[in-house]
């Protein structure tokens, strides 16, 4: 099993000090686990193509069908994270791969028992978050990487990219947000004490954020990061755009030029 020790950086990056694992060195479940991730991947690149791209994916590698420019990731032992740095690794945890603390960790953010949670996790992990990773993936591409990291404030490219998943879902169905909201209720319940008052849109909310991004998102107790993805998740669910507004505004930011900006 990799132990992959991390570094949080001003940008919110971390570096995984060793090479991943590879596919086929992983447990059947591990195996099961990434390909269900790619699935979502490859659906929401599809669907980034279909309203003219561009998409996240390149060429698409058979059998099954996984992303060759973002590669999933998972096999990270005793941390719990879900991350998208731009250097073309969609890291997850996988749950087994957890800690007992983290498991019952993350069972009091829903306010269940750990077997509850284990049924949970799958959904909000291999599906939610891939597809945030995904749309992490779309800014990165649109903007740039470097440009993200040192012109943009981390706040809001995680709404962005919360933006760009319920635009994706809008057209899919309400079950997976459905889901989310379920786990962001008892999160809110707990959490709203602590980092409500630091929750918004402007400098005051930015700066908040990135000075704690190391605090918030320690991938042994990412408890803050998880809080805001639910508001940013709660934020993207009530908005009404479709994906191509969602799109258009991410590649606005840096080429207000283009046909359609505003």
């Amino acid at each position: 099993m990799m132990r992959a020790a991390l570094l949080l950086c001003a940008g919110c990056s971390f570096t995984a000090t060793k090479d991943p694992l590879e596919y086929e060195d992983l447990s059947d479940d591990q195996q099961s686990a990434v390909r269900r991730i790619d699935e979502n991947l490859v659906a929401i690149d599809q669907a980034f193509l279909g309203q003219g791209g561009p998409g996240i994916c390149g060429d698409l590698n058979p059998p099954p069908l996984r992303c060759s420019d973002l590669r999933a990731e998972v096999g990270f032992e005793d941390i719990l994270l879900a991350v998208n740095m731009g250097d073309g690794r969609a890291r997850v945890s996988f749950w087994n791969d957890l800690s007992s603390a983290q498991r019952d960790l993350t069972a009091g953010w829903w306010q269940v028992d750990v077997a509850a949670a284990e049924t949970l996790y799958p959904a909000m992990a291999y599906d939610y978050m891939a597809l945030h990773l995904g749309a992490l993936e779309y800014i990165y591409l649109v903007q740039g990487v470097e440009r993200v990291f040192e012109q943009r404030p981390r706040l809001n490219v995680e709404r962005d990219a919360g933006r760009l998943v319920g635009a994706y879902l809008r057209t899919r169905g309400t079950a997976l947000m459905d889901h989310m909201m379920t786990l962001c209720g008892p999160m809110r319940a707990q959490y709203d004490a602590v980092w409500a008052d630091h929750y918004g849109w402007g400098r005051e909310y930015e700066l908040y954020f990135q000075d704690n991004l190391r605090d918030l998102a320690d991938p042994a107790h990412p408890t803050g990061y998880f809080y805001f993805l639910c508001r940013w998740t709660e934020d993207a669910r009530n908005r009404s755009d479709t994906l191509f507004p969602e799109m258009l505004r991410i590649q606005c930011r840096f080429q207000p030029e283009l046909p359609g900006c505003p």
